[in-house]
């Protein structure tokens, strides 16, 4: 018979690698913004700054003074704490003056916040077990309140009957961790953890069920886009090829008005060299000027 530790731990250690990958699968969103300017004013800070929180508070709780035997907890939310922690950095390299003011003040409250929870408890709570009621009680709490961007996405899908916005992968990372941390805490008896992430593996079916029903949809919505721009792009190439003929047709006339200054030039040169030789003509035959003029 398979011992209960081992297949708590088999299931940590697979919920650990899901959650961390999870957690990293926005390092191409941050690197494709940093290289372009202002794209950062895009993305929602507020989104990685409760994850952050989120994280903060699952690390305190994996700590031995809160709760013991909990090190794959702090191993998984450890490293995506420093993840969500190098993506604020970002912000705040990068952003613009009131983002960066945003993230700053939002993040130093958090860290006052998880300092302050942390030393109340030490101080005044000299129980473990109440620790982790306490302790248990706020990350419950966070992990429910992570639910809602969830909620957000599911509301668009809805609204736009488009899977454009839904990544299957992120979407089935998101069920398989939830499904193998709600296994880990309940093999461990822990509740607080158990209960959101089951939720929170219920709430991915949800969102694979939406993903499943308006994917169909979302290659027209492509097909409609690409429509559009293959039409934006043959009117900036008809606008293309008119303003090129004007152009033509600028130089055209240039050259033609170029032409006549030329004729018109030589004309005068040749008109003033016929009145110069009639002006001297008139003295050389002996007669007036207006005699030469009859002839």
């Amino acid at each position: 018979m398979v011992d209960k530790d081992v297949v708590r731990v088999v299931f940590g250690i697979i919920a650990n690698v899901i959650s961390i990958c999870l957690f990293a699968s926005e390092i191409p969103t941050f690197y494709k913004a940093v290289k372009k300017s202002n794209s950062l004013e895009d993305i929602n800070a507020g989104y990685y700054l409760a994850m952050t929180m989120n994280c903060l508070f699952l690390v305190l709780y994996g700590v031995p003074f809160f709760h013991p035997g909990n090190l794959l907890l702090l191993t998984a939310f450890g490293t995506g704490l420093a993840i969500h922690i190098a993506y604020l950095t970002i912000f705040l390299l990068y952003s613009s003056c009131n983002k960066r003011m945003y993230v700053g003040s939002v993040f130093l409250t958090e860290l006052l916040v998880i300092g302050l929870v942390s030393g109340l408890l030490i101080g005044l709570e000299h129980n473990v077990r109440t620790r982790t009621l306490y302790v248990g009680f706020f990350c419950f709490i966070m992990c429910l309140f992570m639910l809602t961007p969830r909620s957000t996405l599911m509301l668009e899908v809805k609204d736009t009957k488009s899977a454009e916005c839904m990544s299957l992968p992120v979407t089935l990372g998101d069920i398989l961790s939830g499904l193998c941390w709600c296994i880990y805490a309940a093999l461990g008896s822990d509740s607080f953890f158990a209960a959101p992430n089951g939720l929170g593996c219920l709430w991915g079916l949800y969102h694979l069920r939406l993903y499943c029903l308006y994917r169909e949809r979302t290659p027209k919505a492509r097909d409609d886009d690409k429509e559009q721009l293959a039409q934006a792009e043959l009117s900036e190439g008809k606008l293309a090829d008119m303003e090129q003929r004007m152009e033509q047709k600028k130089l055209a006339l240039e050259l033609k008005h170029e032409e006549i200054q030329q004729a018109l030039k030589l004309y005068q040169t040749q008109l003033a060299q016929v009145e110069h030789d009639i002006a001297n003509l008139g003295p050389s035959t002996g007669q007036p000027r207006d005699g030469v003029d009859m002839v």
